[in-house]
């Protein structure tokens, strides 16, 4: 953990109510000593620091989040995790982070993420399991191009407990989307949201190409390399759904964003995806409803109009529209380096 000394009124106030883990180790007395330490530089009787009060009250509210995450084993932060089969088998993940989602539970590590499906998710799981099984590529040239932006199972299994796990191969430079946004305070750079659009798009592209529809592409699902300027779409797939098949389930972000007449539907169809990349658009932006996007103080116009317009409803075509929208906007492309980690993210 950071020095208790050199950490600023900003740097705590600053911490998610919801994030403790950012600000405390996960072992519950160095919690407490953490929080000790803490208190007594920014008591209000002992600094004169004019942030002192919301400081301190910040930091009890933080630290009694934290204190009932490890009591109850819901730490979000770094820690390990045994997992046990049926048989007696053990699996123990060292993760950097854990977060619930509509199904259970993620867990992200160096080289993996694992999802925790809870038992009564024996079928949306192995429909992710067949849903993966099936991408497939037209030849050597797009699986060396796609290949690494799809998942990769390196295990599946089931707990002693049901649960249903699925483990997937990822390199340590992915980031779930989602972290990096809440890391910059609620929004990126729009010339780094310009390319992860971009990456989401082309992977529409190929998954109208394959037939399947996502259903769920949002900042939760979508990992990405700042360093690389790539991502990958590893969650999410037990939503997934062959083009005119139906559809299991939806996440409440899909929900909120699908046209009336395609969640009436229900079944696979492109246009769910390309609402669904729309709207993440605007989520990492700052604004996920886009009213503000209008503005042009905050983004450029031409991005703008393609952020809150309908999507064309095909996914070639979104893709050369967001394209001539970045020449309009920026002019030629050119890569702009953003020097951010997985270990600024999940220290």
């Amino acid at each position: 953990m950071p020095d208790s000394t050199r950490i600023s009124a900003h740097d705590i106030l600053s911490v998610p109510l919801n994030r403790p883990e950012r600000l405390f180790p996960s072992n519950a007395a160095k919690a407490r000593r953490e929080f000790k330490s803490l208190a007594r530089i920014w008591h209000p009787d002992h600094n004169a620091d004019t942030n002192a009060h919301a400081v301190f009250s910040h930091l009890k509210t933080l630290y009694e989040v934290a204190k009932a995450r490890l009591e109850n084993g819901a730490w979000q932060g770094r820690g390990s995790t045994l997992l046990r089969t049926p048989t007696g088998r053990a699996f123990r993940l060292r993760h950097l982070a854990r977060a619930p989602f509509e199904l259970g539970e993620m867990l992200l590590a160096d080289s993996v993420v694992a999802y925790r499906l809870k038992p009564e998710h024996a079928e949306p799981f192995e429909h992710a399991r067949e849903a993966i099984a099936r991408l497939r590529f037209a030849d050597a040239g797009m699986e060396r191009e796609m290949a690494p932006r799809l998942p990769r199972p390196r295990r599946t299994f089931e707990t002693a407990d049901g649960e249903h796990v699925l483990v997937l191969e990822k390199t340590p430079d992915l980031i779930r989307l989602a972290d990096i946004v809440e890391h910059c305070g609620g929004a990126i750079d729009s010339r780094h949201a310009a390319w992860i659009i971009g990456c989401c798009l082309s992977l529409a592209c190929y998954l109208g190409w394959a037939g399947v529809a996502h259903n769920a592409i949002s900042t939760d699902t979508l990992f990405v390399s700042p360093q690389r300027h790539t991502a990958a779409l590893l969650g999410g797939w037990w939503h997934a759904a062959p083009l005119g098949g139906p559809w299991l389930t939806a996440p409440r972000s899909t929900v909120d964003v699908t046209p009336v007449d395609l969640l009436a539907a229900r079944s696979g169809d492109v246009r769910v995806d390309l609402a669904c990349i729309r709207a993440l658009g605007r989520t990492v932006l700052g604004d996920p409803g886009g009213a503000l996007l209008r503005d042009e103080r905050i983004l450029p116009r031409p991005l703008a109009d393609w952020l809150t317009l309908p999507s064309s409803g095909d996914a070639l075509t979104d893709y050369d529209d967001w394209q001539r929208a970045l020449t309009d906007a920026f002019g030629p492309r050119r890569f702009v380096p953003w020097p951010l980690s997985a270990g600024d993210i999940y220290r």
